[in-house]
């Protein structure tokens, strides 16, 4: 379910966009810039969202008003190996970091229904998590990472799961 800040639609100050240059975050970032929005886009090219110093650039650029979209991630096809899924998880970490000291108006993180497991059976928004796969794990232990961060600086939270991406 998801609960709004205003009574009324706001329209974002600026969006910023964490995986610019990948699948879901080249589009949004097309999308976002013809409603008019002031986009950021940030691509690993500028920030690698693994390094320790990830957290200094993202405190430089979030700003209050900024609804932030977290799209960053190293898909299954450049790695399904453990190393892969903790890269992943430094990147939810610095990124976790920055929004539990920096708050911003709203933060979108671009999920995956992988947490729910690899499986026939029918999934709904109550279905149970159960991740069978590293990238469904990394997925999941992501928005834990966030929701934490974000319930601590009172930044609200929508994790979106996608399926077949």
């Amino acid at each position: 379910m998801v609960t709004h800040r205003w009574s009324t639609p706001q329209r974002p100050a600026r969006v910023v966009v964490l995986g610019a240059s990948g699948f879901v975050g080249s589009d949004l970032v097309r999308h976002v810039e013809a409603l008019g929005i002031e986009t950021v886009p940030l691509a690993s090219a500028q920030v690698d969202f693994c390094s320790s110093e990830a957290a200094t650039k993202l405190q430089q650029v979030i700003r209050r008003d900024d609804a932030l979209v977290f799209a960053a991630a190293l898909t299954p096809e450049k790695g399904k190996d453990v190393r892969t899924f903790m890269k992943n998880l430094a990147m939810g970490e610095q990124v976790s970091a920055v929004l539990q000291q920096s708050p911003c108006a709203h933060v979108l993180y671009i999920s995956s229904d992988a947490v729910y497991g690899d499986g026939t059976h029918l999934i709904r928004e109550t279905s149970c998590v159960n991740p069978t796969t590293f990238h469904g794990l990394m997925h999941l232990v992501r928005e834990r990472m966030l929701a934490h961060a974000l319930q601590i600086s009172g930044s609200p939270l929508l994790v979106l799961r996608p399926c077949a991406l």
